[in-house]
């Protein structure tokens, strides 16, 4: 079939509809929808004041364990977050490989590379960490100290509670 006819046909349809249907300016239809119910309301609005043309609500089971009021998606929800942390973890410590590769500080983007066993064991991070801040550090203790920078790097909740907590890993050493 082709296209224009496809069209004709819609337009024709829709054209159709607007005869039977026809569009009254003046209502506003207004929906509530909550976590157990969805209320509706039709107003007229003419001339300054509205009067109220039809309203209802539909109420229905809440998403909930009855017992402790909690919601069914929580366990849900949670690993889905989870998920999504340890993926933009995992980006961002490739893409830090990368960059320290590129620049001549570690030899292969490879996360095992780096924790070899059969070289010179990896300095340790926070011992890198303590030292850099006063001296200059080498290639290798500059790269596990950036590496462990990004994988523990502070955490922004969208938790409300308890905002003026702080992370005990932010003090300094």
């Amino acid at each position: 079939m082709p296209e224009a006819t496809v069209t004709e046909q819609i337009e024709k349809r829709l054209a159709g509809m607007a005869a039977r249907y026809p569009v009254e300016e003046t209502l506003t239809l207004g929906i509530d929808v909550g976590i157990a119910s969805c209320g509706w309301a039709l107003v007229r609005a003419e001339g300054g004041h509205g009067e109220i043309v039809a309203a209802g609500a539909w109420c229905f089971e809440p998403p909930e364990f009855p017992k402790d009021r909690k919601l069914k998606n929580v366990t849900r929800r949670e690993k889905r977050l989870l998920r999504r942390v340890i993926g933009r973890r995992s980006r961002r410590l490739q893409a830090i490989r990368r960059l320290l590769v590129e620049h001549g500080l570690l030899a292969s983007p490879d996360p095992d590379a780096f924790h070899n066993k059969k070289e010179a064991a990896a300095p340790d991070p926070w011992i890198a960490r303590c030292r850099g801040l006063d001296t200059r550090l080498d290639d290798a203790e500059f790269a596990a100290a950036l590496i462990h920078m990004a994988k523990h790097r502070g955490f922004k909740s969208n938790r409300k509670s308890g905002r003026a907590k702080t992370h005990p890993m932010t003090a300094r050493c």
